[in-house]
């Protein structure tokens, strides 16, 4: 699955409904397919709205069930480090978390020692960065992001997002991942609201 995900060739489509702005939904068709079929949806996120907070999120726009990957974390790549602790100390992480850029991950590439710092803010499809952490709210994490990068499901099931119903009810289709207590201690650190995402 990892293999059709890297080669997907991904569509972008606006869908209107009744409960607020309009979502995006992402397809995706792999090579050796005539057809798109539904992917994720962008849209505000239900898990934020809890702790009464403004953002997107990432939905399934399809079911997704346990193994399931969903996509590789997307963004620019902003240097090669030779360890995660190199990586979130260099003055390149600094300077983009002081611009608000808080989509910073570190990824392991095959085959390579070292990491790279991603910089998720202007990534495309699938839009894996825009995942959020469920934490302090009653939700668990559904995904989780691997060292290189990937998204996979670990909940036995995963709901596709449904149009007619609110964002609310379509809250356990909200793709989340825990972005880990390293995150949330640089964050307190640093003293800033906006903090890298470091993978494990």
């Amino acid at each position: 699955m990892q293999s059709d995900l890297r080669h997907a060739e991904w569509d972008e489509f606006m869908a209107h409904w009744d409960h607020g702005p309009p979502v995006k939904y992402i397809y995706r068709r792999v090579p050796g397919q005539s057809d798109f079929e539904p992917w994720v949806v962008v849209a505000r996120s239900a898990l934020l709205a809890r702790l009464g907070v403004s953002g997107l999120g990432l939905y399934a726009a399809r079911g997704f069930r346990r193994g399931d990957y969903v996509g590789r974390y997307d963004g620019r790549m902003v240097g090669h480090f030779p360890s995660r602790e190199a990586a979130m100390a260099s003055p390149q992480a600094r300077r983009l978390l002081r611009s608000q850029h808080d989509k910073l991950v570190t990824v392991r590439v095959s085959g390579q020692a070292g990491v790279d710092l991603m910089d998720g803010e202007n990534g495309g499809a699938p839009y894996i960065q825009l995942c959020n952490d469920p934490r302090n709210t009653r939700l668990t994490d559904n995904t989780e992001l691997s060292e290189y990068g990937w998204l996979r499901v670990t909940h036995a099931r995963v709901p596709a997002f449904d149009l007619d119903r609110t964002l609310e009810e379509n809250v356990q289709s909200e793709l989340r991942w825990d972005y880990t207590d390293d995150y949330w201690h640089y964050h307190e650190l640093l003293g800033t609201s906006h903090e890298p995402i470091e993978v494990d």
